[in-house]
């Protein structure tokens, strides 16, 4: 099994009306630096927004999704906020300050965060499922 290495954040956020949206930021990938995002409708619908035929193939092998669209995906930064530009999809969000959890997190030495089995771990204690 070949292992691929992504440097990024993954942000995810919430609306009112039932709405969800994942957004990827990777800044060194196999695939290159890229933004991706996945939108969950209020029905459970979940869609990706896909910069490439590359990056959609590697998402959907990876998760379960309804429907993908290859759009150009735009990120921006300007100190703590964030604006995603892809196909109808504008989205403005402001990163607010770091948990207790996320600086114990950071404590954690590098080749130890980024370690399989420690991801492994990771994402199974923070699991939520979508439905």
């Amino acid at each position: 099994m070949t292992r691929w290495r992504f440097d990024g954040a993954i942000t995810g956020l919430g609306t009112g009306s039932g709405v969800r949206i994942v957004v990827g930021r990777w800044s060194r990938s196999p695939l290159g630096e890229f933004t991706d995002v996945m939108v969950e409708h209020a029905d459970g619908l979940r869609m990706l927004l896909a910069p490439s035929d590359a990056v959609r193939d590697f998402v959907t092998a990876t998760y379960t999704l309804d429907r993908t669209v290859i759009t150009p995906v735009h990120y921006t930064r300007s100190g703590d906020s964030r604006t995603v530009r892809a196909g109808d999809l504008h989205v403005r969000f402001e990163v607010g300050a770091r948990t207790p959890l996320g600086h114990l997190l950071n404590l954690v030495p590098r080749t130890v965060a980024s370690a399989p089995w420690f991801c492994a771990v990771a994402r199974a204690s923070s699991y939520t499922p979508l439905h």
